[in-house]
């Protein structure tokens, strides 16, 4: 057994003991921690998991003293996650007395409880399975319980249940659910699924009378053998009265005749990362969830993810970094390293949130790159709330920089620890200049445009869309433009505005161009509000010429100040032109502020993203991609999205990736071509 002496004193009362296992640690399997502790008094204990992920813990109490007692504590909501340590803390949150002796044994991993099948075909079918609406022509037949056709790999049940698809490309196989059937405590429906050749997506549908239906789908990962499809429906817990669940294989393919066999329909507990298919946000380094995009090279061991615990209007994450600095320390920091240096040409503002309990002042410091440091001191003013900074690194010293550091309380030696919140940690561009949105690029689009006054378009919420273009010809070839409806009931003022994270900066040519195309002649208008300065709005509209081509218009502001710092815009088709009772539908593109163009990205010429032929699969030193002649820069990312690794590779069509130093679990590869598009990716898995 193991023996704890909990410190005692002033400032002990987050002693701990710590199980570094230094790789992550498999929860997909074995996720509840069992553990033997005997207690010298009634106390609460916390076991927490950390390491790339957010940390999580739980509370236990110790209800009895001087005996041994076992505790299970189940980690599996969190099986997705990446942790290498576990924190046992005694008496947690309260300081120790002398003499407090913890004793500690049987450590182990095991498995979480499980509910029942729902449906396993062994007896009988459990559940009324059949075409939609028993319409067999449209949506197909069912045969079950029937014969299990490949009884390998992590199927070799006898009997499961197959269903080929109807006439429809949306057909749909049902059951019924039984009649206490709820969600509550196990959100999870874990489905086993054999597929044909060719095959893509399972969509499951939980069907409420009341709420309509909840759907989730997932992709088919292996054909022609069984697999394990989990549904997680966590988002719809709250429903009571689900009913029926519906399957839809393929669902959009016309594929009649095509025969799909499943088996094994159960509930768990959620198992489903939160972040999986968030693409990574390159200019976000840190936000405590899904866009972690860094590694942390100094200062690791002062550092956790915790929940939110100063939650309000300046800040209403979920989850946040806790920085403990250390007394006596007065250059204990944070240091953040990116894989790929950090582009300061157009994003050179850095933003953050810091949670302080005092003012004092703070250091940040870009190194790392090809000349000299760059370090900016400013000063936390207002503590015990969150206080929003903007950085100024538009002059570096150097460039190519890949490391930021974070010096709270930068150089004074304090005898007191004291307890930091950091969050959303971004770079920013300083202003809008140039081309701004040309709907190709992050850095070149504005996405979060707001419709207003716009009849049934704004009540029913419908979003600001980025579509294909619909006629690339003319003056305008490029693949992606962004769409305005003015409704059928809308105002004559109804439009769209953007409220921009800088400032507009005409530097001196005090214009704006935009494509638009539109099947009518009206007009388009440019709107510029929210001064810095108070200076006031302005706005200007022009007519068109052309119908059902693209055409440039430019708006000129010549009463704008030099310095406004306008921080909204807002655009408008057929300004002040009432409403024709029909929805109209315009187009527009590479909106452009004073000089500059935007790079055409032509439809035609979008490059195809392909899947890398990658081998060995999984692999423990190496893999190896044999088709990767269209990629200039390789980057490897981890489960979360984070990039660990990157390679360049001059167009050679096989490549080596070296991975053994990297931890067991899987990986992305993404491929980009010399102008830095995404042409191919891939998956693979470190033993």
């Amino acid at each position: 057994m193991g023996q704890f002496n909990d410190p005692a004193g002033p400032g002990t009362e987050w002693g701990a003991l710590v199980i570094d296992y230094q790789n992550p640690l498999d929860l997909s399997t074995y996720n509840n921690l069992r553990v033997k502790i005997w207690s010298p008094k009634i106390c609460t204990m916390k076991f927490k998991l950390e390491g790339i992920s957010p940390a999580m813990e739980i509370d236990k109490t110790v209800p009895d003293v001087d005996q041994w007692v076992t505790y299970t504590v189940d980690f599996s909501p969190f099986a997705a996650s990446s942790f290498s340590r576990i924190v046992f803390f005694f008496n947690a949150g309260v300081n120790g007395e002398p003499g407090d002796v913890y004793y500690i044994d049987d450590i182990e991993w095991t498995t979480a409880p499980s509910l029942p099948a729902l449906e396993d075909f062994e007896n009988g079918a459990a559940l009324f399975w059949g075409p939609l609406d028993g319409n067999t022509v449209v949506h197909g037949t069912f045969n079950g319980p029937g014969a299990n056709p490949d009884p390998t790999g992590i199927n070799t049940s006898s009997m499961v249940g197959c269903y080929t698809k109807g006439s429809s490309p949306f057909s749909t196989l049902q059951a019924f659910l039984p009649v206490d059937f709820s969600l509550t405590g196990y959100p999870q429906l874990n489905l086993d699924v054999w597929a044909p050749a060719g095959s893509a997506t399972v969509t499951m549908q939980l069907v409420s009378p009341s709420q309509g239906n909840k759907e989730v789908t997932r992709d088919i990962t292996a054909t022609e053998e069984w697999i394990t499809l989990n549904f997680d429906f966590s988002d719809y817990t709250g429903i009571t009265d689900f009913g029926a669940l519906n399957l839809i294989f393929d669902g959009g393919t016309a594929a009649a005749g095509t025969t799909y066999c499943i088996d094994n329909l159960g509930q768990s507990i959620s198992t489903a990362d939160p972040c999986e298919g968030v693409e990574a946000i390159t200019n976000i380094l840190d936000d405590y969830e899904c866009q972690r995009n860094y590694t942390v090279f100094y200062g690791s061991q002062f550092l956790d993810v915790v929940s939110n615990p100063h939650l309000d209007v300046n800040n209403g994450s979920t989850k946040v970094g806790e920085f403990s600095d250390p007394a006596n320390d007065p250059w204990a920091g944070l240091g953040m390293e990116t894989v790929i240096p950090i582009d300061l040409t157009l994003y050179n503002q850095l933003s953050i949130q810091i949670w302080a309990p005092m003012e004092t002042p703070i250091l940040f410091k870009l190194q790392g790159g090809d000349g000299g440091v760059t370090e900016v001191w400013d000063t936390i003013t207002t503590p015990n709330t969150w206080e929003k900074f903007l950085i100024d690194f538009s002059a570096p010293n150097g460039s190519d920089y890949k490391q930021l550091v974070i010096f709270f309380d930068g150089g004074v030696s304090d005898p007191d620890p004291h307890t930091y919140f950091v969050d959303n940690i971004r770079w920013r561009r300083s202003s809008y200049n140039g081309c701004v949105d040309d709907h190709e690029t992050t850095n070149t689009t504005i996405s979060n445009w707001k419709y207003f006054a716009n009849g049934h378009i704004e009540a029913t919420g419908y979003p600001f869309a980025i579509l294909d273009n619909p006629n690339p010809s003319g003056i305008n070839t490029s693949s992606k433009v962004g769409e305005f409806i003015k409704a059928g009931d809308g105002d004559p003022w109804a439009g769209m505005f953007a409220d921009l994270d800088a400032p507009i900066d005409f530097k001196g040519n005090k214009t704006m161009r935009a494509k638009v195309h539109m099947n009518h002649i009206g007009n388009f208008a440019l709107k510029l509000e929210n001064s810095a300065i108070g200076e006031p709005n302005i706005e200007v509209s022009v007519p068109n010429t052309k119908t059902n081509e693209w055409e440039e218009i430019t708006v000129e502001f010549p009463t704008a100040t030099d310095d406004a710092q306008y921080r909204r815009l807002t655009l408008f088709f057929d300004l002040l032109i009432n409403a024709t009772g029909e929805d109209v539908t315009s187009y527009f593109d590479d909106i452009v502020i004073g000089d500059g163009e935007c790079l055409t990205v032509s439809a035609f010429e979008r490059p195809q993203v392909e899947y890398f032929r990658i081998a060995p699969n999984p692999a423990s030193s190496f893999v190896r991609i044999e088709n990767a002649e269209m990629v200039e820069n390789l980057v490897v990312l981890d489960a979360t999205g984070r990039p660990v690794q990157q390679l360049r590779t001059y167009g050679e069509q096989d490549v080596e990736v070296d991975i053994a130093n990297l931890p067991p679990g899987m990986y992305i590869l993404v491929g980009y071509n010399p102008n830095g598009a995404l042409v191919a990716n891939g998956k693979f898995v470190k033993n």
